[in-house]
C-alpha cells in the first residue's frame, strides 16, 4: 500500500521506516519527495569537523555534532538524525601505516548501520575509511549510508598527520524553510524549491532559487544582502547579478 502510517497516531502501528519518515519531513529536502538533505546541522563550535590533534600524531580529533544521513537502502528508507556527543579519535596511522613511496586519501565519515537492510550491527559510528596507496590515489568507495566529513592526506612514510593533510568535506542541512549553508556552488542542493535560500560560504552571499517554469535559476538577493524581499521591477539581465547554477557547477 502506498500510504504509510502516519507518526505517532493513537493505536496506529509506526515501524521505524514510518518514525523516520516522519521526523525526516522537518528537514531540508533532498533528491526526492521523501527525502532528506543529509548533513551537518549547523551550530557554534565548528561541528564535526576534522582536525589534526594539538602536538600531531597518528590520529585526529572530530568535533561533537548532530547531523541528518539519508537513508539510501530503501525507496521510503527515511533519514536519520545522530548525535556525537564528544570529541572523538581517530586512529589514522597506527592500524594502517603510511606507505613507503605512494601516498593514499583515508575519509573519515560519519556512518549509519541498520539490521533492518542486512548490516551485522546497528548505530552511528564516526570512523576511518582507508584508501589504497598509489601514485594517483583516489578516494575509497564508502558502501551503506554515511556523511564525508573530511579527507586525509596520508603522505608517504609519514609518521604524523597535520593540518595541511586535511580536506574539509562537510556538508550542511538545514530545516525545512531554513536557510541552508553552502560551501561553494557544488554544494547547493541539486534539486531545491522555488523559494529556497543558500548562504553561500565562499562568496558570503545569499542565493535565492527562481528555477521554476519560465523563471531564472539561482540569483543573489539585492547587492548581495541578507534580505530576503522579492525585487520589483524587471529581472536582471543575463550576466549581471544573475547566479547560475546548473548540476555541474559554475
Amino acid at each position: 500500500m502506498a500510504e504509510r502510517d502516519s507518526g505517532w497516531m493513537s493505536g496506529g502501528v509506526v515501524d521505524a521506516e514510518d518514525a523516520r519518515l516522519a521526523t525526516g519531513l522537518l528537514a531540508a529536502p533532498g533528491a526526492t519527495p521523501l527525502q532528506s538533505r543529509g548533513g551537518i546541522r549547523p551550530s557554534g563550535g565548528h561541528p564535526a569537523r576534522v582536525e589534526a590533534t594539538s602536538t600531531p600524531s597518528k590520529d585526529v580529533t572530530v568535533r561533537p555534532f548532530q547531523a541528518v544521513i539519508q537513508g539510501t537502502r530503501s525507496t521510503a528508507a527515511g533519514s536519520y538524525l545522530v548525535t556525537l556527543d564528544a570529541v572523538k579519535t581517530v586512529d589514522v596511522l597506527g592500524a594502517a601505516p603510511a606507505h613507503g613511496s605512494n601516498e593514499r586519501f583515508d575519509l573519515i565519515v560519519a556512518r549509519q548501520f541498520d539490521p533492518q537492510y542486512a548490516d551485522s550491527r546497528s548505530g552511528m559510528v564516526v570512523e576511518r575509511v582507508t584508501g589504497t596507496a598509489g601514485t594517483t590515489p583516489v578516494d575509497p568507495a564508502v558502501p551503506g549510508d554515511h556523511l564525508k566529513l573530511a579527507r586525509i592526506r596520508v603522505r608517504a612514510g609519514a609518521t604524523t598527520i597535520t593540518e595541511a593533510d586535511i580536506s574539509d568535506l562537510r556538508a550542511y542541512t538545514s530545516a525545512l524553510g531554513g536557510i541552508m549553508l553552502a560551501r561553494n556552488a557544488t554544494d547547493r542542493p541539486l534539486n531545491p524549491y522555488w523559494g529556497f535560500y543558500v548562504h553561500r560560504l565562499d562568496t558570503s552571499r545569499l542565493e535565492v532559487w527562481d528555477g521554476g517554469p519560465g523563471g531564472h535559476p539561482w540569483r543573489t538577493t539585492p547587492d548581495g544582502s541578507r534580505s530576503r524581499s522579492r525585487p520589483t521591477g524587471p529581472r536582471p539581465a543575463p550576466g549581471a547579478t544573475t547566479t547560475r547554477w546548473s548540476a555541474s557547477g559554475e
